[in-house]
């Protein structure tokens, strides 16, 4: 049986804390966590830092980056 190595899987999961996302924590490398520059998608990144920070098997750095961002409004 042939393997083939990747050097880049993306894993696109649902929004919320599900026993397939936590699999998902217990593999990957890095997270990319999408946050919508308001008071509530900040506050719900926190949330994400703080469940992974306190998630003993998950290993993977997180990383968000700003997602559905209008240049009109100051945020």
């Amino acid at each position: 049986m042939e393997t083939t190595k990747y050097d880049v899987i993306v894993v696109d999961c649902p929004p919320g804390i599900t026993l397939g996302n936590e699999a998902v924590m217990r593999a990957v490398d890095v997270y990319l966590a999408p946050i919508v520059p308001t008071a509530l998608g900040v506050r719900s990144f926190d949330q994400l830092v703080a469940y992974v920070d306190a998630t003993p098997k998950a290993r993977g750095r997180l990383l968000g980056f700003f997602s559905m961002v209008d240049r009109r409004k100051r945020a």
